[in-house]
């Protein structure tokens, strides 16, 4: 359930402007994501915008595919611009092992810092979110794959 809620911000007696508040929405506590950044503040950022799910957390490619062979994220949030390797690196293990899970994967960016990481931002087939991003969109990315997974489970339960 969405309520909204809608305040009068005042100075004396006249309205100047409304300010609209949104309850969070229901989340799947049980929902298990991944989040990929080689910065810790926007690591903290992101489980702090996501407490409520259930967070791992890594700052590279190597260490995600590691999380990634052990756990079905229901969704998983990668920046694309990391050192060694890039969330395109990411992306395309990820397309090579993990095929189903593509629809889940959502690239975070800021904009592309290299050539190739442009090309690739231009022409991946991927959910993107662009920064700076508030806490609804991230939240909006994550129930997408979200959805994606109870979809999958459930055309597998009737297979």
């Amino acid at each position: 359930a969405c309520f909204e809620i809608r305040l009068p911000f005042t100075t004396g007696s006249s309205v100047e402007s409304i300010a609209v508040v949104r309850a969070p929405e229901e989340l799947d506590s049980s929902a298990r994501i991944l989040v990929v950044d080689d910065e810790p503040s926007i690591l903290r950022m992101m489980q702090r915008f996501l407490r409520g799910y259930q967070v791992e957390a890594t700052h590279d490619v190597d260490e995600a595919l590691s999380h990634l062979a052990k756990v079905d994220f229901d969704a998983v949030i990668c920046d694309l611009n990391l050192r060694p390797k890039s969330g395109a690196d990411l992306y395309l293990e990820m397309t090579r092992r993990w095929p189903h899970m593509m629809p889940r994967l959502t690239m975070m960016t800021g904009g592309a810092v290299t050539p190739e990481l442009r090309r690739f931002e231009a022409t991946a087939s991927v959910n993107w979110l662009k920064k700076p991003f508030d806490r609804r969109t991230l939240q909006a990315a994550v129930q997408r794959g979200v959805t994606d997974r109870r979809r999958a489970s459930t055309a597998l339960v009737r297979t």
